[in-house]
């Protein structure tokens, strides 16, 4: 891809939003949202007959959204078993950036720079098209977010999901929905444009697939942009950059202002995040305070992740300039929001920090490193991207040019899978409920199973 389309699939420019019930249709598809739930002086909750009983804290079982999750943290709880070589699942006419894997194991979607794929286990492609900038293609309980719109697993159309583009986070799980917008929404203010990132939460009004939407507020946090995740208690995350950092309460508003969410922290923050992610104890949030002059340019494809990643700072500038070379420092944050611990690398961080348990954080760019309770234990730059993902006991699955590497907690390589013509691989290793593992390279999707496993 020309490097002016890879800059004009990245750089969408937001659109305006308002405290209020945003919920509203895309045009084509005719949802009515729901009333929005009321508040009092008291702080209101969602009434009891509106929130699912399934909202409350659920393992990730599947790599069913980017970075597995709304919590960015690229861990799923899923055990690693050895798996057999990686096998050519479907053709692609473009790049894979991310490839998704539902929950119940039947559906696979592919993002790309411009498009999307969606295709059926076994069965073939079931979907495609073009996809909004900023958009992910999501798994949820009912069926796949795509372009702004829930596509129902029983056929037709579900919810209008987001009231504006580029989503940073978004979980629905049993009817509760809640997300952060990554790109700032535009507001005209008697002082001129303001930048600032938007949350939503709610729920649905009613069941799936019956044409109505979800009923619920939508808050524009004033300040700078800003990046945020949700966690699986529906708490919404939020860095406000060079301002503030806020922890919200999806269902909750905050006493006496009937359009804020609860919060359950708000303290100050002096740094420019580019990306977070939810850990066990608190928030890993990444900054890039050096630019790197003097260097070899990137690849086509790690010039692409470089432009994902640091989309804030491109909005903020307004410009489509080059993106300079840059290290990347790792802050940790405790549960009040408070620092915990910094570590500074020295290359670019393209993924959100990944949670392997027990302390244990890796940071994946144009190199992989470990930090155990924020220190690092060792730092490994590479000459090409690489991207992974954590199995529930810690075991990673990495993609390193050509190969997908299995790695134990102890850095000791476990297996190297080649795809078929050494190709490299372009996305983060997706990993299935079955200890599948799913990999995106620019001709196609690759799967490698657990030994013994059936073969669809």
């Amino acid at each position: 891809m020309k490097r002016a389309n890879l800059q004009s699939a990245l750089l969408a420019v937001g659109v305006s939003a308002s405290m209020a019930c945003q919920c509203q249709p895309a045009p084509e598809s005719r949802l009515t949202p729901g009333d929005p739930p009321t508040a009092s002086d008291s702080g209101a909750s969602v009434s009891a007959s509106q929130l699912p009983a399934s909202v409350e804290d659920q393992p990730v079982n599947s790599y069913a959204a980017d970075f597995a999750s709304a919590s960015r943290n690229s861990h799923v709880e899923v055990f690693y078993r050895r798996i057999g070589p990686l096998a050519r699942f479907a053709a692609l006419d473009q790049m894979a950036m991310i490839v998704t894997v539902d929950p119940g194991n039947r559906y696979v979607g592919v993002a790309q720079p411009e498009a999307y794929s969606l295709w059926e286990i076994g069965v073939g492609k079931v979907a495609s098209g073009q996809r909004l900038p900023g958009h992910p293609v999501q798994f949820t309980d009912f069926g796949v977010v795509v372009n702004r719109e829930e596509k129902l697993w029983a056929g037709g159309r579900g919810r209008y999901i987001t009231p504006a583009q580029n989503d940073w986070a978004l979980r629905e799980r049993g009817g509760a929905l809640a997300y952060v917008l990554s790109w700032p929404a535009r507001m005209e203010t008697p002082h001129g444009p303001m930048l600032s990132p938007e949350v939503w939460w709610g729920t649905t009004a009613d069941g799936p697939g019956d044409g109505r939407g979800y009923a619920g507020f939508t808050e524009v946090i004033r300040g700078r942009s800003g990046c945020g995740a949700v966690g699986p208690d529906n708490r919404i995350v939020v860095a406000v950059r060079g301002s503030r950092f806020l922890v919200l309460d999806a269902f909750r508003l905050a006493p006496g202002s009937g359009q804020e969410a609860m919060r359950l922290v708000d303290v100050p923050l002096e740094l420019a995040v580019y990306d977070m992610s939810i850990v066990p104890g608190g928030y890993a949030l990444l900054t890039a305070p050096v630019d790197v002059v003097d260097t070899p340019p990137r690849t086509p494809v790690a010039e692409m992740w470089a432009l994902r990643a640091r989309l804030l700072d491109l909005e903020e500038s307004r410009t489509e300039r080059k993106l300079p070379r840059f290290w990347t420092s790792l802050h940790l944050l405790g549960p009040d929001g408070r620092a915990t611990a910094r570590a500074d690398l020295r290359f670019e961080v393209y993924m959100p920090p990944v949670d392997a348990g027990n302390g244990r954080i890796y940071l994946f760019g144009m190199g992989f490193a470990g930090i155990q309770d924020g220190k690092v234990m060792f730092t490994t730059p590479s000459p090409v991207p690489m991207f992974g993902t954590a199995f529930a006991d810690g075991t990673m699955a990495i993609s390193a040019g050509p190969e997908l590497r299995i790695i134990d907690r102890d850095g000791k390589i476990l297996q190297k899978l080649p795809t078929q013509e050494h190709e490299d691989i372009t996305t983060p290793p997706a990993i299935g409920p079955d200890g599948s593992i799913w990999v995106g390279t620019e001709k196609a999707v690759y799967v490698a199973r657990p030994e013994g496993s059936p073969t669809k």
